[in-house]
């Protein structure tokens, strides 16, 4: 490695998460900053969970699950059973949530959490496939990236708590196990 790239290094690991997720790692990616190139490992994969419900009926919950953690649809694939967002911004909050709940960039003693004060770029994206016995398998796939909202600055890697995913999943069960309107 070139001395150049060191305080790239540097930079990136003040960046990356203090925290670690349960959730495996998902495809590393390159980042090039100026002359300099690196790959970067993954950020949080898939969160697959078995629920006892008919596919059809979980896929039909979801989209109203999404409404209320305030993520706005922008994928919808009925073909594959794949719903969410593939990237939409924050600041701050999630429908009235602080993004820390949910979501670890590092900290600053100066701000605390800087998910709470940095802009968010959050992909939560969910696939509904039958398992056995009746049952669904919703598997949900979560990328974040933030970088600080007042300094021009390249978007660095967070982690997901797994709070999130869990919310939508325990949204979609709640639906479909209280009695029809």
């Amino acid at each position: 490695m070139r001395l150049a790239s060191i305080p790239v290094l540097i930079i990136i690991s003040a960046c990356a998460s203090s925290g670690s997720s349960s959730l495996p790692p998902s495809a590393p990616r390159d980042v090039v900053t100026g002359s300099s190139r690196m790959r970067l490992p993954g950020n949080d994969a898939s969160n697959v969970r078995t629920i006892p419900f008919a596919p059809d009926r979980v896929w039909r919950a979801l989209p109203a699950a999404f409404d209320s953690l305030g993520i706005p649809i922008g994928t919808l694939e009925p073909t594959t059973k794949t719903i969410g967002n593939s990237g939409f911004k924050l600041h701050g909050r999630l429908k009235n949530v602080p993004l820390s709940h949910y979501i670890d960039c590092g900290s600053s003693t100066q701000i605390g959490s800087n998910a709470d004060s940095y802009e968010v770029n959050l992909s939560l994206l969910a696939e509904v496939r039958p398992a056995a016995d009746g049952a669904t398998q919703v598997t949900t796939t979560t990328e974040v990236v933030a970088r600080p909202a007042n300094f021009a600055q390249e978007y660095s890697q967070c982690s997901s708590k797994g709070v999130l995913e869990t919310r939508l999943i325990d949204i979609v069960t709640a639906r479909l196990q209280s009695p029809p309107r």
